[in-house]
């Protein structure tokens, strides 16, 4: 999540949106991080997950980072089984989400995790 918001943070405000939907032994998170920044040039797109692109490079460039924050977000996403897809308007802000299914950890009574 953070490096998603991280992100975002280089915009104007935006919303954070999760959805969950539980079964009995998973739970399917849905989260999506929307901005009201710039945008992303359409030139740009298919470049954001690639490591250390940025879509301005010049030295007078208005947001820092180093480009590789989508990049490691979409590969612990896909570490955990999910995947991640944006849709982003030039001019209007970025909408990023990401899903990924949780298998539910067992649940042990107190005793049981104050055993040896």
């Amino acid at each position: 999540f953070k490096l998603l918001l991280s992100n975002a943070e280089h915009s104007q405000p935006g919303t954070l949106e999760n959805c969950v939907n539980d079964t009995s032994d998973t739970v399917h998170l849905i989260v999506s991080v929307e901005d009201t920044g710039i945008g992303i040039p359409l030139s740009a797109q298919k470049h954001v997950f690639v490591p250390f692109v940025q879509v301005d490079s010049s030295t007078s460039r208005k947001y820092g980072g180093t480009g590789i924050g989508l990049s490691i977000s979409r590969c612990l996403v896909e570490l955990m089984g999910g995947q991640i897809d944006f849709v982003s308007r030039p001019g209007v802000g970025s909408t990023f989400t990401f899903n990924i299914v949780l298998k539910k950890a067992d649940t042990r009574s107190q005793e049981d995790l104050n055993q040896p």
